[in-house]
């Protein structure tokens, strides 16, 4: 899998990489106000890939997959092989997974499984 460092950022316009928590507590409504803050999220860069996650959502609102926006994520590995030691090690620890399958129209082999809010993830490999 592709490891994903932490990003932090003390102005809008510099980023430094950072394995700390978010710079304020989430919890503070002004920290929840603040883009230099990171709204209390934290963004992770990954392959040139900024990707942000903010706890800002009303209360009781959850992920909803069936909702507009975000339907899933997918992340690349090596290969097929990849593949199957992560579904043996998803099934190791009790997590509910599909199987290793082949989406020859798209030279791809997925492995599916969500997240413990429900976000569908996948991982990818050349087939």
């Amino acid at each position: 899998m592709t490891s994903h460092d932490p990003v932090h950022s003390t102005k809008r316009s510099s980023v430094s990489k950072s394995p700390r928590s978010p710079l304020g507590d989430p919890s503070d409504p002004a920290v929840r106000r603040d883009p230099a803050q990171l709204y209390g999220g934290v963004v992770y860069q990954t392959n040139g890939i900024l990707f942000g996650l903010r706890p800002v959502a009303s209360a009781g609102d959850v992920f909803d997959s069936e909702r507009t926006g975000l339907d899933h994520l997918s992340f690349a590995v090596a290969n097929r092989d990849v593949l199957e030691a992560a579904a043996l090690a998803l099934e190791e620890r009790g997590i509910t997974h599909g199987e290793v399958m082949d989406l020859d129209g798209f030279g791809i082999a997925i492995l599916s499984f969500s997240d413990p809010d429900g976000v569908h993830l996948e991982l990818t490999a050349p087939v």
